[in-house]
């Protein structure tokens, strides 16, 4: 028995390494030392493992560890709780060539029987479960996004229907960032992430590495691995869905995303029960017709320019240029009715402001005609309004502060002052103050600069989102005076040092 036989023995042939040893010379020792474990049990294999790795390292042997795994994997018992391989089903090609437009159409037809979809979107999943299959001929690979206002909408049938169709499914309603860009390197799966909302929203880093994989020309990242100082690069390019409650926590990520808008069933709407223990089984064949039919057509794929249709912006182009491909490949009504359904999910799609072009909205909308606000009678408003952010801003869910607000408006070049409101010298803000960003950022409003005050006007019928009527209604610390000029220091009072005093004779 092997186990018999002491470690030092077993590692010997490393011993005879000298620094930097040539790559064909360490494989040799290690098989050597791989052939010696033959029926040894989990332990012996995982001490041998160590003192290989650390004598590899000891000689300089880039990549030691990895190195050891190749040659010592596979081979013993993985111990109980250290999780399972992964592995993934690669389909046999079906062995007569595949007409693409009736595997289309087979596809659309089993989402739409299934699941309650959106206008289109029973197309646009048929069009990304095959982009999974041809993704060496994109440049590109649109993110693909189940949204729902409530859970039980349908998104988790969704994927796992999309989960038993596409190339490497890895399913996940949780994965690391780590574990994400190592998955992608290694296997080029097709990542799906159900109950995204959990974890994307206070998760910057993750979003970033998610972010990266939109391109192939720029989905890296770099990362130091274990005790080795150099960088490695990995790949974070692939095909991704999410599913999530709400809306993407990025704008970047909404960017790169087509959006199927996901709505609860109602009981006239009647769709299919799924048995799930027997759908992988069940969709056998399809997966064979899909390998098949992308791999006759991957050599024409790579040339492919197709045909944009007008009415998509410059990032919605992108996202659909693969799929609008692949529609064109399987000929059949799928050219048109890809470009139909491009412009119907993303055509002149009103741009979805960040935070920080929404607080300006809701600022907009609070001055109304007043000229100078407080920075307390501003937040006050803003935590008010229902449906906003500001109230629940902090991780925490209490309202935003006053540094919340400074740090928001910072970047548009807007800070606080002193303002003269009757007879106290708040901090605050003037209208004056946000002339600039409102024409640069707000340009749906009837004004590019401050609007003039002429009696009470209503709101500007356009806001974003909807207000109460009384959002701009007079609130004590708000004043209509026009001018914006330096006060006289009255009464004792002070401003703060370094800022500018606004005064107003005026108070509402």
């Amino acid at each position: 028995m092997s186990d018999s036989i002491t470690i030092e023995t077993i590692l010997a042939p490393l011993d005879q390494l000298e620094k930097n040893p040539p790559i064909s010379s360490v494989e040799t020792r290690l098989r050597v030392v791989a052939s010696s474990l033959n029926g040894s049990d989990p332990l012996r294999r995982r001490a041998v493992r160590s003192g290989a790795i650390s004598k590899l390292k000891v000689v300089k042997v880039p990549g030691a560890k990895e190195l050891v795994d190749a040659a010592l994997g596979g081979t013993g018992t993985i111990p109980a709780g250290q999780g399972s391989p992964v592995e993934f089903e690669e389909p046999e090609p079906w062995p007569e060539p595949v007409v693409g437009a009736e595997l289309f159409d087979e596809l659309q037809r089993f989402y739409a029987e299934h699941a309650v979809l959106p206008k289109g979107g029973a197309a646009v999943l048929t069009l990304w479960v095959v982009h999974t299959y041809t993704v060496p001929a994109a440049d590109i690979s649109p993110y693909l996004v189940l949204s729902s206002p409530t859970p039980r909408c349908g998104k988790t049938i969704v994927a796992t229907i999309t989960s038993n169709l596409v190339r490497r499914p890895l399913p996940s309603s949780n994965i690391t960032e780590s574990a994400l860009y190592r998955m992608v390197e290694k296997y080029e799966p097709t990542i799906i992430i159900d109950e995204g909302d959990t974890f994307l929203k206070d998760n910057p880093h993750f979003t970033g590495i998610l972010n990266s994989g939109h391109a192939r020309a720029t989905a890296y990242v770099y990362r130091c691995v274990g005790d080795d100082p150099e960088p490695r690069r990995f790949k974070t390019f692939g095909p991704k869905m999410i599913a999530l409650i709400g809306r993407l926590p990025s704008a970047a990520t909404t960017d790169r995303s087509i959006i199927l808008a996901m709505r609860r069933k109602t009981k006239a709407e009647l769709i299919q029960p799924l048995v799930k223990r027997r759908l992988h089984g069940n969709l056998t064949d399809l997966r064979r017709r899909l390998a098949r039919w992308a791999a006759d057509a991957l050599p024409a794929l790579q040339q492919a320019d197709p045909a944009l249709p007008q009415g998509l912006d410059d990032r919605a182009e992108d996202n659909w240029r693969p799929l609008l491909a692949l529609a064109d490949a399987a000929g059949g009504r799928w050219p048109k009715a890809a470009r139909d359904i491009a412009i119907l999910l993303s055509g002149e799609r009103a741009e979805e402001p960040g935070f920080g072009v929404a607080l300006l909205e809701d600022i907009h909308a609070l001055f109304g005609a007043s000229r100078v606000v407080s920075s307390e009678a501003m937040l006050e408003q803003l935590n008010g309004l229902l449906e906003r952010p500001w109230a629940t801003w902090t991780k925490h869910g209490k309202p935003m502060t006053q540094r919340h607000l400074a740090t928001l408006l910072k970047p548009f070049g807007v800070r606080s002052g002193t303002v003269r409101v009757g007879e106290a010298t708040p901090k605050g803000y003037t209208l004056a103050d946000f002339e600039d960003p409102f024409a640069r950022y707000l340009p749906e409003f009837p004004s590019a600069t401050a609007p003039q005050v002429n009696g009470h006007e209503p709101l500007p019928p356009k806001s974003y989102p909807p207000h109460s009527a009384d959002v701009a209604a007079p609130i004590s610390g708000v004043t209509s005076d026009g001018d914006r000029v330096v006060a006289d220091v009255a009464d004792g009072k002070l401003p703060d040092p370094g800022m500018e005093v606004y005064e107003d004779e005026v108070s509402l």
